[in-house]
């Protein structure tokens, strides 16, 4: 008999790794795992039933999601992947914890996993009454933090990488707002969501919005400016997902040794760089973490920035000039000191979040392996049939389409092989099966 846990993606450079990593190690203590996008896991828990939902939100928006997932017994937990330590001033915080992590909201899950201390201390003081629901674990993300366990797993990616583009410059980004276009847009999607509703908050929005914008163009003119300084040198920007790619792409469209690349998981583009330069960026401290050099490019706009907590982890440079002539260094300095905000465990955090499900109580069932996989498949071509498109309300809250944030889609081949991986890294005999189950859906369970 078996328990089961339903693993939705929504960005798949971000999120597929550290899911599927959560999956194998549920497999080994007899979970089925269902991974796949939101229209997937939608048409699965139609099927496969009561199990255990990981979610990767429970904002202000989510309520009628959170209720309906309720009553159909199905167990919600949710680590936010935004995670909020990020952030630096009292009334930016203060706005994370209310919208993302709503206490109406904490009442209708199981499980809250925090990203470290930070996280976990403010929920404590703001949720008396659920404290026993909110888990300091650490992000099954930063798993993928570990220098060994991605060396060893990715050897020949990152090896090829190296290859393809020698000593280059990697610049992970993070500001959201690449146009005037893009702003309209993000305005748009938050009132939409009810994240702004006065004028004030409005105000406030498109002043931040503003900053952003700024932030983006100060760093435009300092990739121009490198790569016109280092002509043979390359420079691969790595946008963050909520960003338009095309944006960056007619700002390089000239410069050679200059390139847009979103391919693979990030920590394969940190082991092979250079050195990381960026300004508020999680990668920064990831990029620390796995004892890497990190620029941070500290501006006047730069500063008035929500999340400015990754800029305490690296060399802070505030002139286009003199990050030229730091990059001229052949040995660049690595300043060690602890990173606070966040559990970085020697252990694996993702078989520690799977230890906390087992504390959840939900029917077990073991009738998946025939026929449910064909259901599936049925429920996919029907509900093609009856919708050819996105109802109008719901395009209002796509920034992003789907293209963008999973390329590619999900495949059994690219799941199948780094469940392979994991078996050899942790020498554990083969076991673990993954199954298709319709377009970008899969189950994965170890057989006996």
């Amino acid at each position: 008999m078996k328990k089961l846990l339903y693993l939705p993606i929504e960005i798949k450079h971000r999120e597929l790794l550290a899911k599927i990593l959560v999956a194998f190690f549920a497999a080994k203590k007899n979970f089925y795992s269902i991974i796949g996008d939101k229209e997937s896991i939608e048409r699965s828990i139609r099927y496969f039933g009561e199990g255990i939902y990981f979610d990767k939100s429970i904002s202000l928006n989510k309520t009628n999601k959170l209720k309906k997932l309720k009553d159909k017994n199905i167990k919600v937990v949710c680590q936010d992947e935004e995670g909020g330590f990020n952030k630096i001033f009292k009334k930016h915080i203060s706005t994370f914890f209310n919208k993302r992590i709503p206490p109406e909201n904490l009442n209708l899950i199981e499980q809250f996993y925090c990203w470290g201390s930070f996280d976990y201390n403010e929920l404590k003081k703001r949720n008396k009454k659920n404290l026993n629901k909110i888990f300091e674990t650490g992000s099954p993300r930063i798993d993928l933090w570990k220098k060994k366990f991605i060396s060893k797993i990715f050897h020949n990616e990152i090896k090829m990488i190296k290859k393809t583009y020698g000593d280059f410059l990697l610049f992970p980004t993070s500001f959201g707002i690449t146009s005037l276009e893009e702003k309209k847009k993000r305005i748009k999607q938050a009132k939409f969501l009810n994240y702004i509703k006065s004028k004030s908050e409005i105000k406030f929005q498109k002043i931040e919005y503003d900053n952003l914008y700024s932030n983006f163009l100060e760093f435009v003119a300092l990739i121009k400016y490198l790569s016109k300084k280092f002509p043979k040198q390359k420079i691969i920007i790595r946008p963050h997902f909520a960003e338009n790619k095309s944006d960056w792409e007619k700002k390089f469209k000239n410069y050679r040794n200059v390139e847009i690349n979103n391919d693979y998981d990030i920590s394969l583009w940190i082991l092979a760089a250079k050195i990381i330069l960026h300004n508020g960026s999680t990668t920064g401290i990831q990029s620390y973490a796995m004892n890497k050099p990190v620029i941070i490019y500290s501006t006047k706009n730069s500063d008035l920035r929500q999340n400015t907590y990754p800029n305490k982890y690296g060399i802070e440079i505030k002139n286009k000039k003199r990050i030229y002539d730091y990059l001229k260094i052949s040995n660049f300095k690595l300043v060690r000191k602890k990173i606070d905000r966040i559990n970085i465990s020697k252990n694996f955090i993702s078989n520690e979040i799977v230890r906390n499900f087992n504390r959840i109580k939900v029917k077990k069932n073991n009738k998946y392996k025939s026929y449910i996989p064909f259901l599936l498949n049925f429920f996919y071509i029907i509900r093609k049939f009856r919708i050819s498109k996105a109802p109008k309300s719901l395009t209002k809250t796509y920034i992003r389409n789907y293209n963008e944030k999973m390329p590619g889609g999900l495949t059994k081949a690219e799941i199948q092989e780094f469940i392979n991986r994991l078996e050899l890294y942790f020498k554990v005999q083969k076991s673990i099966k993954v199954r298709y189950c319709g377009p970008n859906c899969f189950l994965i369970y170890k057989i006996k």
